[in-house]
Order: C-alpha cells, then sequence, then structure tokens
C-alpha cells in the first residue's frame, strides 16, 4: 500500500513538464531532468538538516559551510516549485 504510493508520487513528479505532444526521446529527456532534480533535491535537504543538527554550537555555519545558505535558497526553490 505504502509503495503503492510513492510508486504513484513518483509518476507524477516525474512526467511534470510532459505533453503528448512529445516525441518519445524528449519524454525521457525531461523523466531524466525531473528525476535527477528529485534526488539531487532529496539529498541538499539532508545535507542541509545535518549541517543543522552536526555543526558545533560554538562555531558558526558560515565558518564550516559558506555554502549553506545557498543550498539553503536552492531547497526554498525546490520546495517552491513542487
Amino acid at each position: 500500500m505504502f509503495l503503492k504510493k510513492i510508486k504513484s508520487l513518483w509518476k507524477k513528479v516525474i512526467n511534470i513538464g510532459v505533453v503528448p505532444e512529445m516525441i518519445f526521446s524528449e519524454r525521457k529527456k525531461v523523466h531524466i531532468i525531473n528525476g535527477l532534480a528529485i534526488v539531487g533535491g532529496m539529498g541538499t535537504t539532508i545535507y542541509m538538516i545535518a549541517m543543522l543538527i552536526l555543526t558545533p554550537s560554538d562555531k558558526k555555519i558560515v565558518e564550516i559551510d559558506p555554502f549553506y545558505y545557498l543550498n539553503f535558497i536552492l531547497i526554498g526553490t525546490f520546495a517552491g516549485l513542487c
């Protein structure tokens, strides 16, 4: 039951931007890009949360990872598009 819902959600997500007029190769490209975006977005989210949890309290996040705020912007954009 749970796996069916995940599979259904995955199909919906990778089909974003696919229209019936597209040829097979174009649809495959859109599917690959959507899949990579989801996996990359989840990876970035996990990384950002791990940085929040694992950062020592006596150091600023900027001292440890200067790209932390860029990751936050990317996740915000990713969430806004979904």
